[in-house]
């Protein structure tokens, strides 16, 4: 079964099927089919990481793999995309009054779709939109003291290594640097 099978079977569905849903599929499947046809760039080693220092880490901007999209909906699409590669069965197509997240790339073993909790989300929204470890650790977990939302945004850069999300992380450079 293929993408373009799941929307026509969607759209030939007897049961209705809103607009909404399937505008979150068809931006769900070029997430899919962009991620699966970009090259994969090699993951950075969490070991590499070791040569920032700590005041270096709050200024650390990341870079993730080609391809690699955030993606949300109120519908559970991953779901219904997996049935349907499985089965060719139509599953999960109604709201559930929840909003899921997912990160859409591809790593060595092929694609990946992970399913996101609401702050991975947003961190990695602020990250792909060039906000520092410090702004999005403040921003995602402001009711946290610094030195506890700079422990939960470490545990997610860490896990974005072990997912091989991140091709390049390094501190910006001043405005006046010079390259001879």
């Amino acid at each position: 079964m293929n993408d373009d099978a799941l929307l026509n079977a969607l759209k030939s569905s007897d049961v209705p099927v809103e607009e909404e849903f399937l505008h979150d599929v068809t931006q769900f499947l070029a997430a899919i089919d962009r991620a699966a046809n970009m090259p994969l760039e090699e993951a950075v080693p969490a070991e590499m990481m070791q040569v920032f220092t700590d005041d270096q880490w709050l200024d650390l901007l990341f870079e993730f793999q080609p391809g690699a999209t955030i993606f949300s909906s109120g519908y559970d699409i991953a779901t219904l995309h997996q049935g349907w590669m499985e089965s060719g069965e139509l599953l999960a197509r109604q709201p559930v009054g929840d909003q899921y997240n997912w990160v859409i790339f591809s790593d060595t073993e092929g694609l990946v779709v992970k399913m996101l909790i609401s702050e991975e989300f947003k961190a990695l929204s602020l990250a792909t939109n060039g906000k520092t470890f410090s702004e999005i650790a403040m921003f995602v977990w402001p009711e946290l003291s610094e030195e506890a939302s700079h422990e939960e945004m470490t545990r997610l850069v860490l896990a974005w290594l072990s997912d091989g999300l991140i091709i390049d992380a390094g501190v910006p450079l001043p405005e006046d640097a010079r390259f001879e």
